[in-house]
């Protein structure tokens, strides 16, 4: 084996403080905003929920009951 590759190296990079700083606290930030978007979206259902799209036949009027309907008389012929 060659010496080289049993000897540790260390090199020193200098990054702005600004990046660092982003890099580390990047991923509280994210997760407060998803959880704000959580609470909207839960306070948007609980205060207006949706409604489901209306059926041909629940938007139809249902028939009157017996007793409303116009009453016809018995004897439709008319005698002359």
């Amino acid at each position: 084996m060659a010496r080289d590759e049993l000897t540790p190296t260390v090199r020193i990079a200098t990054r702005a403080m600004w990046r660092l700083r982003l890099v580390r606290e990047l991923p509280r930030h994210l997760m407060y905003a998803v959880s704000i978007a959580g609470l909207a979206a839960s306070a948007r259902f609980a205060i207006a929920p949706p409604t489901p799209p209306l059926t041909a036949a629940a938007v139809r009027e249902p028939r009157p009951p017996i007793w409303r309907l116009k009453r016809t008389p018995r004897c439709s012929r008319v005698v002359i």
